[in-house]
């Protein structure tokens, strides 16, 4: 699903970098983009849709599409940035879940007061997420930061359905770091 632009204005916060697992068409980048985010960030494993994405946007210097497997390319790509980061954490398939992979790259961060939104949270204990619980996701986000507040945000497609895990600092929390 495309990350939709209420919910980047409620947690964006300030943030100039958005990074994002499983590009698709390129619907969220835009968004972000829209957003006010200063650069963004995608990595996809599917060569068909990372090409497509590339060719979408490939007029705007402040997008970067990533051709590969979020778990040997995260880490990589976002250690370069000092600053905070806005992660969209998208990129699952039936026999593809690297999300608990994703976040301990994010742990290993300099930082760890990123905001963290997961999609798809409706699929944890399913065979979609690999039958990882949602109480095991949890867990990996706090071991990024203990500090982090876990809320749930509603999917705009399925109303009724709090599909979308935001992690965040509290912001007097921010302040004080």
């Amino acid at each position: 699903m495309s990350l939709k632009p209420n919910i980047l204005d409620k947690y964006k916060n300030n943030i100039n970098f958005f990074i994002e697992t499983g590009t698709f068409y390129g619907g969220s980048l835009e968004t972000a983009l829209l957003a006010g985010f200063k650069a963004a960030k995608s990595i996809e494993v599917s060569e068909k849709l990372a090409t497509r994405a590339q060719a979408r946007f490939v007029n705007d210097p402040r997008i970067e599409i990533i051709h590969g497997d979020t778990t040997a390319v995260l880490g990589p790509t976002i250690d370069s940035i000092t600053e905070r980061m806005f992660f969209w954490l998208d990129a699952n398939d039936i026999g593809n879940f690297p999300l608990l992979k994703e976040l301990s790259q994010i742990q290993a961060h300099l930082r760890n007061d990123h905001t963290i939104l997961i999609d798809d949270m409706r699929c944890a204990g399913t065979e979609a997420f690999e039958y990882v619980s949602r109480e095991s996701i949890e867990a990996a986000v706090y071991d990024i930061n203990p500090d982090y507040t876990i809320t749930y945000e509603e999917n705009c497609e399925m109303p009724g359905v709090f599909d979308i895990l935001v992690a965040q600092l509290s912001p007097t929390i921010m302040e004080e770091g």
